[in-house]
C-alpha cells in the first residue's frame, strides 16, 4: 500500500515540477515544427501582399488559415509552451486591434496579420516585425510626400511593410538565438 502511494506521490510531484519549471521561450526554438511554420507564413505573405497593394484588403482565408495550422501545431506538438506563443497572437492583434477601434488608420487585415506575426515569431520577434515595419512605412510615406507623389492624406498598404519587419524579426530571432546558444549555453 505504501508503495503503491509512494508511486502515486512521485507522479504527481513530478507532474507539477514539470508545470511549475515552465518558462516561456524568449525567441522560438529553431525545430523542423518552427521552420515548417516558416514556409507556411512565407507562403501566406505572398497572396497577402499581393491582395494589399492591389485591392487594400487582407483576405481572411490566408491570414486566419495560417494561424489556426501553427496555433494547431504548436498546441499538439509543443504544449505547454504553446500557450506563451498563443498568448503573444492575441496581444499581437489585440494592440494593432485597439490602434484600428480608436483610430481607423490601419486595416483590420493589418491587425490580424500582427497576431500572425506575433504567433510565429513570439513577443521578441513581434515588436521587431512591428518596429522595422512602422519605421520602413513612415520612410516609405515620408519620401512620397517630399516627392509630391502622394498626398498626405494617402493610405498605403501596411502588409508589405509588416512582411518586410517580420523578415527583420526572424532575423533578429536567429541571432538571438545564437546568441544565447553560444554566451550562455556554451554550445558551439
Amino acid at each position: 500500500m505504501s508503495l503503491l502511494a509512494g508511486d502515486a506521490l512521485n507522479s504527481f510531484t513530478s507532474f507539477f515540477a514539470h508545470i511549475g519549471s515552465f518558462s516561456p521561450d524568449l525567441v522560438p526554438a529553431f525545430s523542423a515544427g518552427f521552420l515548417l511554420d516558416t514556409v507556411l507564413v512565407i507562403a501566406a505573405f505572398v497572396p497577402i501582399i499581393y491582395h494589399d497593394l492591389r485591392y487594400r484588403r487582407i483576405p481572411d482565408i490566408y491570414v486566419l488559415s495560417c494561424a489556426g495550422v501553427i496555433a494547431l501545431r504548436r498546441l499538439v506538438f509543443e504544449f505547454p509552451s504553446s500557450i506563451w506563443f498563443l498568448l503573444c497572437g492575441l496581444l499581437g492583434f489585440g494592440f494593432i486591434f485597439l490602434f484600428w477601434l480608436f483610430t481607423r488608420k490601419i486595416g483590420l487585415g493589418d491587425a490580424k496579420l500582427s497576431g500572425l506575426i506575433a504567433l510565429w515569431l513570439g513577443l521578441t520577434g513581434w515588436l521587431i516585425a512591428l518596429l522595422a515595419a512602422s519605421l520602413a512605412g513612415i520612410v516609405y510615406a515620408v519620401v512620397r510626400i517630399k516627392a509630391k507623389t502622394m498626398p498626405r492624406t494617402a493610405r498605403i498598404p501596411f502588409a508589405p511593410f509588416l512582411g518586410l519587419g517580420a523578415v527583420a524579426g526572424f532575423a533578429f530571432n536567429a541571432f538571438l538565438s545564437r546568441i544565447f546558444d553560444v554566451y550562455l549555453w556554451g554550445g558551439v
